[in-house]
């Protein structure tokens, strides 16, 4: 598989033990604007928690998305500071969740997030008291185990014929979905190997969605001719005169 794209993922490197150039990946990142109830029907919306940025703790936000890779589907958190909207961390398995919750919060919210008991905390901003437990250790476990390499419909795979994709929600009831995305950024290597990723891709485009080769053009004989380093006279017998 040949890739064309202006951006390196982390399985590009696998191209050096030798491609197959009929078959084309053309990496092309782009943002597609959704909205819930026009795009209702799309399994990813209705079965995986896709949610917009919320306050966490410790001026951290939390916000989700999904990961739509050859069929399957893997959501993923993302953690955020309230004054560095450029310092986030996407975590999609449950190992690295832990080791971001034990570093980053208070012992005390640690303890919550492990304990099977509810517990509550007082909120200023939501006026009243709220449930701990609905971000611990077993909701997040089960979430990961339930959906992480789902299979989804096919619906926005075959639609825009791509591989890859991924939707997060930007407003309310908004929801931004990006065809190629790159795969790095969301820690996708923590899931996937690079030369699994890479022939899973390349499968899925010459299997599932179609190889669109490039058209072929036409050329003259007279062309074909000089672009072998041949002229009028190559294969005729020339004059002594």
């Amino acid at each position: 598989m040949k890739i064309i794209s202006n951006y390196k993922d982390y399985y590009d490197g696998c191209q050096k033990y030798g491609i197959d150039t009929t078959i084309q990946y053309i990496r092309k990142e782009k943002e597609i604007k959704l909205l819930e109830k026009k795009d209702l029907s799309l399994n990813i919306i209705k079965n995986i928690q896709i949610s917009g940025d919320e306050t966490f703790y410790n001026n951290f936000r939390k916000a989700s998305g999904v990961i739509g890779f050859c069929g399957k589907l893997y959501p993923y958190f993302i953690f955020s500071r309230e004054n560095n909207k450029y310092d986030k961390q996407v975590i999609n398995n449950i190992k690295d969740l832990c080791a971001f919750i034990e570093n980053n919060v208070d012992k005390d919210v640690v303890k919550s997030f492990y304990s099977k008991e509810k517990h509550y905390k007082y909120s200023y901003l939501r006026r009243g008291w709220y449930f701990l437990s609905e971000f611990s250790y077993n909701m997040t476990n089960a979430y990961f185990e339930t959906y992480s390499g789902s299979k989804d419909s096919l619906d926005l795979f075959d639609k825009y014929k791509v591989p890859i994709f991924k939707v997060e929600q930007k407003e309310r009831e908004k929801y931004t979905l990006t065809l190629n995305p790159n795969l790095k950024e969301l820690n996708f290597m923590k899931l996937i190997d690079p030369f699994t990723a890479y022939q899973e891709i390349e499968m899925f485009i010459s299997g599932v969605i179609g190889v669109q080769n490039p058209e072929l053009i036409q050329i003259s004989d007279k062309y074909k001719i000089e672009k072998k380093g041949f002229d009028k006279w190559s294969f005729r017998k020339q004059s002594k005169k």
